[in-house]
């Protein structure tokens, strides 16, 4: 089995690379499910959010106001690192055990879809780290199309998270996301059909 980490920053394309490579038959593990996941009410992440940030970032439903949170994060170093704390473990133990689950399952290849690969340090975890990105003028236009965000609001996420000069450094694969789907969908063929049984 081989487990590609895939990386990239914010709207660079990362779950469309993944999506097509479930198309082909990797097993996907997303770790932004993943992180939804292990914040849901009742899970520990979950209490220990609600007691570090306060219940002023609860809906009325009770559960965490993502949006408030990462409005929060995204322009407070210190609140981005102490939330990254309570949560990366526990998306960490997830991944795990679902690598763990796909390879007991005779899976050949397994896409696990991080944005912050590196930084959470979970490259441990994979054999081939694969880079998708793109130019900032093309991830400003998703991010605003995608999310609604001020070019403002944008820019902070972009500066929290390494760039894809850094990114690049520890890339196995580098995939190009700057053109159409069928631009992108051939360069992970290539490199795709190299680790894969189907010819």
């Amino acid at each position: 089995m081989t487990v590609i980490g895939l990386c990239g920053n914010i709207a660079s394309g990362k779950s469309l690379a993944a999506a097509i490579m479930s198309e082909w038959g990797a097993k996907v593990i997303d770790t932004d499910k993943i992180s939804r996941e292990v914040v849901e009410v009742g899970q520990p992440a979950y209490n220990d959010i609600v007691e570090a940030f306060g219940s002023e970032f609860l809906k009325e439903d009770g559960n965490i106001d993502r949006r408030k949170l990462a409005s929060l994060v995204f322009s407070d170093e210190k609140s981005r690192q102490l939330l990254n704390q309570i949560t990366h473990p526990r998306i960490r133990e997830q991944a795990q055990n679902r690598i763990e689950e796909a390879m007991k399952r005779g899976t050949n290849i397994v896409i696990l879809e991080v944005p912050l690969l590196i930084e959470a340090g979970f490259d441990d975890l994979v054999d081939q780290i694969w880079l998708v990105r793109a130019n900032k003028q093309r991830i400003f236009q998703r991010l605003r199309k995608r999310d609604q965000l001020t070019i403002k609001a944008a820019s902070a996420r972009l500066a929290a998270q390494m760039s894809s000069k850094e990114q690049a450094a520890y890339a196995d694969v580098i995939i190009e996301n700057n053109g159409n789907i069928e631009q992108l969908r051939r360069q992970l063929w290539k490199r795709y059909q190299k680790i894969s049984k189907v010819k």
